[in-house]
Order: C-alpha cells, then sequence, then structure tokens
C-alpha cells in the first residue's frame, strides 16, 4: 500500500476523510481497442487517474521462457525498470535499433522497419542478471493522442507455468494492456538515466508511459523548453514522490488533476459534487511546495526518512503561491528546490485510508 509523509503540522489540518475513486472500465471518454480492452479517447481536462509503478508490470508467479522472473513494481525499493537488450525478427537480429519518439526503427537485411513493421518481433529485456522475451503481436496509433506521435504496443510472453500467451503487462485503470518504448532507464532515487543509451518499454499502466499519453513527451521542445523536465516532473507527481528520493506517498487508481505553465494539461473546473484541491507544486526534483498530502493513512505509522522531513522545514515563507497557478496555495516549501524549477501543479481529493 502507498505512504503517507508527513511534513509537519502545517499540512494537517488540511487532511481530511474521504475516499478515493475506484479504478473504472470503459468510463465515458474511452474507446474500445481493436486489441482489447479500452483506450482513453479524450481526456477531461487533467484529470486523470496515478499509481506507484513505473514500468506497469508484475512478474510474481510466472515463469518465462525458462528463466523465473520475479518483477519488483517501483515502490521505494528502487525501479525495476526493465530495459530492451534486443531485438530479432524470423531469429534475425534487427540493427541500428532506435526510438523516434515511440515509433521504433530499425533494420534487417538491409530493409528498414518502423512501427508496426514490428509486430511479430520478439523483444529480449534484461533487469539485471534476468532476461526473458516477449513478443510484439499488435501495434497501433494511441487513440487519444491526437498528433498521432504515440504508438501502443501489445507484448505478449509465454508462461509455462500455464502454457498460456500472457501480455506482460498489468491492466491500467481502463483495462487497457499496452506499452510504449521509450529512452532511459531510471535509478533508484527515481531520476531518469541513460536518456540516449538504454531503451524501454513503459506500460500504459505505468507512470513513464502514462506521462507520455498525457503529452509530456520528453523528446519534444514546446515554446522553447524541452519536456524532458515536464516529464520527469510528472512520474515525481504521479507517484507522489514529494522528496524526489524514489518514495511513493499514494495508492492506485488516486484521482488527480494535473496542469502547467504550458498548457499541455489544464486545470479542470471545479465540481461541488467532487471537489478536487491543490496538492504540491512539482519540479524534477520532487515537490517544491505542498498544501496537503494526497494520502492520510490512518492505522499505518507511515515513515518518511528524517532526510525527506528535514527538506520541508523551511517555512519562509509560510504562505506562497505556485508559478503554474497564483490560486494555488503552498502552506511549506522545500529547501533544497528553486521556484524557477516548478512545472506542473496537481490537486486530489481529501483522501483517506484506514490501512
Amino acid at each position: 500500500m502507498g505512504q503517507i509523509s508527513k511534513f509537519g503540522a502545517a499540512a494537517l489540518p488540511l487532511l481530511l476523510a474521504c475516499s478515493g475513486p475506484a479504478a473504472e472500465t470503459c468510463p465515458a471518454g474511452t474507446t474500445e481497442a481493436a486489441a482489447g480492452g479500452c483506450v482513453e479517447q479524450v481526456q477531461q481536462a487533467g484529470r486523470s487517474y496515478q499509481g506507484r509503478s513505473y514500468q506497469g508490470r508484475s512478474y510474481q508467479g510466472r515463469s518465462y521462457q525458462g528463466r523465473s522472473y520475479q518483477g519488483r513494481s517501483y515502490q521505494g525499493a528502487g525501479p525495476a525498470v526493465s530495459t530492451i537488450l534486443g531485438i530479432s525478427v524470423g531469429g534475425v537480429a534487427v540493427e541500428g535499433v532506435e526510438i523516434q519518439g515511440t515509433v521504433l526503427k530499425g533494420t534487417v537485411g538491409g530493409q528498414t522497419l518502423s512501427g508496426a513493421d514490428f509486430i511479430g518481433a520478439t523483444v529480449t529485456q534484461v533487469d539485471g542478471d534476468w532476461a526473458f522475451d516477449a513478443t510484439i503481436t499488435n501495434v497501433q496509433a494511441d487513440p487519444g493522442d491526437p498528433s498521432g506521435e504515440v504508438l501502443l504496443y501489445t507484448l505478449k510472453a509465454q508462461n509455462l507455468d500455464t502454457g498460456t500467451l500472457d501480455n506482460i503487462c498489468d491492466p491500467d485503470p481502463w483495462g487497457g494492456q499496452y506499452a510504449t518504448p521509450i529512452y532511459g532507464s531510471w535509478d533508484q532515487t527515481g531520476a531518469r538515466q541513460n536518456i540516449t543509451t538504454d531503451m524501454m518499454f513503459g506500460c500504459t499502466s505505468g507512470v513513464v508511459a502514462k506521462c507520455v499519453r498525457w503529452g509530456y513527451k520528453p523528446w519534444k521542445t514546446v515554446n522553447g523548453k524541452s519536456l524532458a523536465d515536464y516529464h520527469q516532473a510528472c512520474t515525481r507527481m504521479a507517484r507522489a514522490d514529494y522528496c524526489g528520493d524514489g518514495v511513493s506517498h499514494t495508492m492506485d487508481a488516486t484521482l488527480i488533476d494535473m496542469y502547467d505553465d504550458l498548457r499541455i494539461q489544464e486545470k479542470t473546473p471545479f465540481q461541488l459534487l467532487s471537489p478536487l484541491l491543490f496538492d504540491a507544486a512539482w519540479t524534477p526534483k520532487g515537490a517544491y511546495c505542498m498544501a496537503k498530502d494526497r494520502w492520510l493513512q490512518l492505522l499505518s505509522l507511515a515513515t518518511v526518512t528524517v532526510e525527506c522531513k528535514t527538506k520541508f522545514l523551511n517555512l519562509f515563507p509560510l504562505l506562497e503561491t505556485s508559478p503554474v497557478d497564483s490560486s494555488d496555495l503552498c502552506l511549506i516549501k522545500r529547501s533544497d528546490v528553486a521556484r524557477s524549477e516548478v512545472r506542473i501543479d496537481n490537486r486530489s481529493a481529501l483522501n483517506i485510508s484506514l490501512n
């Protein structure tokens, strides 16, 4: 379960009871995909569901290709993001594999492959000393991306325990089980690394792919600003990684509203029956300042490192507005992050859990 941060009494008055939303299947604003499940069609402003997993996959209890592969969702102990070791077609290695946006590129026998040409290809992925093979069974455009830049890949691997061909991705909140490729890997603190060498598949149930689908495409520039920082800030925001130490302080399928200074995502108008209140202003290093915790847990003694707590001891000025939206009022702020680094704000409900 997610952990709740405790950054001082200044934030506690805002931590009131309200249950978080349950995950939905094919709600309004989504469409049934040809490969099964649902994908987002039109997102209501910046409202969507976040989670804690970086890559969005879990292999607990499964055995693939004769090699037991125990997946570890990224929940503070360090990310288990598998990197692409190689891709082959018909047993022949694809040369010069690269990613342009989310489009896989490469050559086999002098023939250029791109996007859907990789259907049927075998992808070998490695995490530490463990490796497994998966087959790309489908490639389709993301109907929620009007630019057509985001492709969704379906990857399946044989489960030797059951003999079935399983999708390697966990279902996202809309039931979709897709992945999209991206450059980079993430270290123990949740910082993106090796952005020009490593390649990975992020499932749509994980925050790496979610942030791409939300419009924070790290390969792009908007108004002279690279979106790489926005994507990194988004992964911090989605996981409620307040201190930028890789520790998540949220629960899966929590409804959030996100918005940024580039208007890639815009603030949802206030809704009286389902109010969302300002959480925090986010940078690539975590939260710059905050008004409340995303979740309050009553029965568990959730802990945050002393180092993390210390980062929020700077209470002067006590009240400060976010540079993204002047109506967002912070009560506490980090002492080691600059205001100029803020990229995204978010709101959420007043969530409480007895766990």
